[in-house]
């Protein structure tokens, strides 16, 4: 009975740690979409390190790569609110297609992620309406 009761202390402990690590890998993803949303430099940090990086870029070079991408995200940002309405209708049925498929505990579940989903997209709509 006692090797029961360690076997089961074990799996209890093994699952504890994979559901606590999947919760915390979930966080961690939400906080770098988040951050990568409210702060487009980071993302421009990245390529420019990378390039940097690859290219060897001069102090001057990397900053006018650097102007160059912020100019290219604005660019894309007022391009984006032409488009983002008709990729919203599209995102909004396929959803429903989705969500007609699953279990209720399904959709629950979906529920949450959509609502993620849909705080990113209403951000990069605010970014987009911005002049």
């Amino acid at each position: 009975m006692t090797t029961w009761r360690a076997r089961l202390a074990v799996l209890a402990v093994f699952v504890a740690g994979f559901l606590c690590g999947g919760a915390a890998a979930n966080l961690y993803r939400l906080r770098i979409e988040n951050e990568i949303v409210h702060s487009p430099d980071v993302m421009i940090q990245v390529v420019l390190y990378k390039m940097g990086r690859e290219l060897e870029l001069t102090d001057s070079q990397k900053e006018e790569v650097r102007q160059a991408l912020l100019d290219a995200r604005t660019e894309i940002l007022h391009q984006t609110k032409d488009v983002l309405p008709q990729f919203k209708n599209i995102f909004e049925k396929t959803q429903g297609r989705i969500r007609a498929v699953l279990t209720p505990e399904q959709q629950e579940k979906f529920d949450r992620v959509i609502a993620e989903r849909r705080s990113f997209m209403q951000e990069m709509e605010r970014k987009a309406q911005q002049p």
